[in-house]
């Protein structure tokens, strides 16, 4: 199921200040030039209390271009480093600084680079970039008024390479002489090479309020370019919140759970008692579709390997994936899976499956195919992926990749069939009847009937994902990934589980051409209790290969054996009509 020939490897507003002084301009001065002692008593009584107020909204770092930009910018309530960059500190409200430890100072302006660099070798800013060297690296933003602002940007390591240790991110805000971090709930958010995660965060500031962003070396200085094109919005309501993205699965923990190619299917998470379940589908060149299932907390899931097998006896012909699972009443375990190498004149080369096991997951065995592609694939070229689901009004909603004309690729899709059919048919060691949506009706059969997209540009979006509802926004919620420009994990959301709305970014590369994947998103609540229904705030696992392009053997597979999980907390206020 992994994309590629991966088998060869073996794998503004101002202060209101700035409106105050701008009316002593308007004032007849004249009366005042006939007795100019008098005048100068004048204009010292009213330029004082004018200079103290100024004292006590600034910083150390803020200049006279810093205030008078805030006053400019006073019709504009977004604020981009990217185009706010320049040669002058305070400009645009941005400051180009560096942290020994102890105490901030400003980086000096070199023209013939047009860059601001620091007292060391590497210590560098960049229109939308940092580098640090023993110092870290911070820019700076200075609040020109008071108020919510959201904070979001993406932090983009774009070059892989060995020699490099990555480098870790930090946002402090600073008000009068106390200094708190703001983002992210760890100590730093870590960027390995190549590597890219996205904030975003609100936070109330103060007129003169200082935000750090911070750029911190780990080892060694060698590769630690980090692009970060930041913006800081005034009263923007996003529909999400985004924590770090940790690390919970490296290549070891992979491999110690018996896992030896890669992170090739989304995760099933299933409680048992105070611990989880994890099934983990994998392909390999000669032992077919393998399952692994091992156990662990949700922030460690590789704490105990259960086994590792060609659970679905796919050594010859179909393969088959378990991509996502249902708990029953009764705890038997119902499986969505994936399908490859399928007879192409029968459905065609792809396929959606069920799988069951009445034994926690002991055993599972095939019960039969339910979904099919209208125009059968013979070669093994238009991807079914697969398989989200979502259980609405007694139906299950499973989506997967449909093909409507020959030679085009796979768009997002539903089918649905009755849970209650589905469970007895299972129970009888068969499948039920699915109905594709298809014109605003169900009437159309699972194997091979036409379907209509639920979503628009739906070819830049990969179902090899996960889907849930959330209890606190009443919607339903879609998440996968790209192979389109920037790569990176997409989030869409639906009332009805039939129309999705165009996709927002969990994470994605400002450079189309990112080397790098994302696959295989899993949704989990934050207490992996029900992951079919979630709250406000849940995770979103998903696997990252750090390289794509021209992966020696020696690389894999190290650089496609890692899954990360980021918290994301839904913002109602961010949706149109609440």
């Amino acid at each position: 199921m992994l994309p590629g020939d991966w088998r060869r490897f073996l794998p503004r507003g101002r202060h209101p200040l700035s409106h105050d002084w701008r009316s002593l301009l308007r004032l007849d001065w004249r009366p005042l030039l006939l007795d100019w002692r008098r005048s100068a008593r004048v204009v010292i009584f009213l330029l004082v209390p004018i200079f103290v107020a100024g004292l006590l909204v600034g910083h150390l770092t803020l200049g006279a271009t810093g205030a008078a930009d805030a006053a400019n910018q006073a019709a504009d309530d977004t604020y981009r480093l990217s185009s706010g960059f320049s040669g002058v500190q305070g400009r645009n409200q941005w400051y180009y600084l560096q942290w020994d430890g102890s105490q901030y100072s400003q980086m000096a302006w070199e023209a013939s680079t047009g860059q601001w660099h620091g007292k060391h070798l590497n210590s560098r800013i960049g229109p939308g970039w940092a580098r640090p060297d023993t110092d870290q690296v911070v820019i700076g933003w200075q609040a020109p008024r008071s108020g919510i602002v959201t904070v979001q940007g993406t932090m983009d390591h774009r070059m892989y390479t060995p020699t490099s240790d990555g480098v870790r991110a930090v946002v402090k805000q600073r008000r009068g002489t106390t200094i708190t971090k703001v983002w992210p709930s760890a100590d730093y958010q870590v960027i390995r090479p190549n590597f890219m995660a996205q904030h975003v965060f609100k936070v109330d500031v103060r007129a003169g309020d200082m935000l750090y962003f911070h750029v911190d070396q780990f080892g060694t200085a060698a590769y630690d370019t980090l692009f970060w094109d930041l913006g800081v919005t005034y009263g923007l309501e996003p529909k999400f919140l985004l924590d770090q993205a940790e690390s919970v699965m490296t290549p070891d923990a992979f491999q110690k759970m018996r896992v030896p190619t890669a992170h090739d299917s989304s995760l099933s998470v299933v409680p048992n008692g105070k611990d989880f379940d994890f099934y983990h589908s994998f392909g390999t060149t000669n032992n077919g579709t393998m399952l692994a299932k091992f156990s662990g907390t949700l922030a460690d899931p590789a704490q105990k390997s259960v086994y590792s097998m060609n659970m679905l006896n796919t050594r010859d012909g179909e393969q088959w994936w378990i991509a996502n699972m249902y708990r029953t009443p009764d705890n038997a375990l119902l499986a969505f899976c994936h399908i490859e190498n399928a007879d192409p004149a029968r459905y065609g080369w792809w396929g959606i499956g069920l799988a069951f096991s009445t034994d926690n997951g002991a055993s599972f065995r095939r019960l039969g195919w339910v979904v099919g592609q209208h125009v059968a694939d013979s070669t093994g070229q238009t991807n079914i992926g697969g398989v989200p689901y979502v259980a609405k009004d007694g139906y299950f909603y499973l989506y997967y990749g449909d093909v409507m004309t020959v030679g085009t690729a796979p768009d997002p899709s539903v089918a649905r069939a009755p849970i209650a059919e589905v469970l007895d048919a299972a129970r009888r060691g068969t499948v039920s009847d699915w109905r594709k949506y298809h014109n605003g009706e169900w009437t159309e059969p699972g194997l091979n009937g036409r379907a209509t997209p639920i979503m628009d540009h739906g070819l830049l979006y990969s179902t090899h994902g996960d889907s849930a509802f959330s209890t606190y926004l009443g919607k339903y919620l879609f998440t996968g990934y790209t192979h389109g420009p920037g790569k990176g994990v997409f989030l869409t959301f639906s009332k009805d589980a039939v129309s999705y709305e165009t996709p927002s970014w969990i994470q994605r590369s400002a450079i189309p051409d990112k080397d790098s994947l994302s696959p295989y998103e899993t949704i989990v609540n934050m207490d992996g209790l029900d992951n079919g229904i979630v709250g406000q705030s849940f995770y979103i696992y998903y696997g990252y290969q750090f390289r794509q392009a021209d992966v020696v053997t020696g690389d894999y597979p190290r650089l496609y054996r890692w899954l990360y999980r980021q918290k994301v907390t839904l913002n109602v206020a961010g949706f149109s009509g609440g």
